[in-house]
């Protein structure tokens, strides 16, 4: 007797519709570049091994361990261990003038889950979402599951086009401005100090959320 053999699904009905136009990621492909010595790639932003302080790391891993024993190998919190949320909110963001609570802080294991999160959680279809051009291309990627639309904003040597930023905001449907304001990715641009204030200024005078 002979054995049917067992069909497979077309690819199409497994996956979801946002994923059969997915590009692949650029992201991927640049790193997959580093898998070599022959190669110094300034692409990846991957920095030279003389620079990671294994040392410490090893030191601070060993504390860990010392201190917390198993309970550091277990889960935690989804939102971060409460210690370092409160390390966060006491020193890092009172520098900076922030006034948070620790139960408002979200630790996250980079910016690509964050902005993965912000994406799930702030755009729908079709939403509006105010980009720099060129912007961050790992920043679209994560975004672009979502299926937003977007606006560019232009840069020059200071920063985002004022201009080009007040006319998307006070359309009043744009979700938020994504920006890189210290070293753009990939222009390297530093948003001045004026240019800054004025971005901002822009931001709350519609209320757009800056990310």
């Amino acid at each position: 007797m002979k054995t049917r053999e067992p069909q497979s699904i077309p690819t199409a009905y497994r996956l979801a519709k946002r994923v059969q136009g997915m590009p692949r990621s650029s992201v991927r492909e640049i790193l997959s570049l580093n898998t070599t010595n022959e190669l110094i790639s300034f692409g990846g932003g991957v920095p030279d091994d003389s620079c990671i302080p294994l040392d410490i790391i090893a030191g601070a891993f060993e504390n860990v361990v010392a201190k917390h024993g198993t309970r550091a190998f277990l889960y935690g919190q989804s939102e971060g261990e409460n210690d370092l949320r409160e390390f966060v909110a006491a020193t890092w963001l009172t520098k900076l003038g922030i006034a948070a609570l620790p139960e408002e802080i979200m630790i996250v294991n980079g910016s690509q889950q964050a902005l993965d999160l912000i994406g799930k959680v702030f755009i729908d279809p079709a939403s509006l979402v105010i980009v720099e051009r060129p912007t961050y291309l790992a920043a679209l990627q994560a975004f672009s599951a979502f299926e937003p639309a977007y606006f560019e904003v232009a840069m020059d040597g200071d920063g985002a086009n004022v201009d080009h930023l007040t006319r998307h905001c006070s359309s009043k449907m744009a979700t938020f401005f994504y920006t890189v304001p210290t070293f753009q990715n990939p222009t390297g641009i530093c948003y001045s100090k004026q240019r800054r204030f004025e971005t901002a200024a822009v931001l709350n005078r519609f209320g757009t959320m800056l990310v």
